[in-house]
């Protein structure tokens, strides 16, 4: 999900069964990048799947950014297998008010 307000760009991520050091974020240029890896449980010899229905492997989504974000405020959150990024915007990119003077 990705969502936007005039100050930043919010994208969250469900990840079940995901851990923390298989899941990769970059931001480049106007693109997020979010990448990783959810590997299948290894099962005992005498143990077979009798249903199999989350995927397993590697994933990567991009995102392309409304607006220049400030790469040095981003944040990212990991709980309950939902990633949260929040990717503020950069201050040159805000609108100002240009005053208009009378002559």
């Amino acid at each position: 999900n990705v969502w936007t307000n005039e100050n930043e760009v919010i994208v969250t991520a469900e990840l079940p069964g995901f851990s923390l050091d298989k899941i990769h974020l970059s931001v480049v240029g106007n693109e997020l990048t979010l990448n990783g890896k959810r590997e299948m449980p290894e099962l005992k010899e005498d143990e077979y799947y009798h249903r199999h229905e989350r995927r397993q492997g590697e994933f990567e989504r991009m995102v392309q950014l409304p607006f220049v974000v400030d790469r040095k405020k981003i944040t990212a959150r990991f709980k309950d297998g939902v990633l949260k990024v929040n990717l503020p915007r950069a201050e040159s990119d805000k609108p100002i008010n240009i005053e208009i003077k009378a002559s």
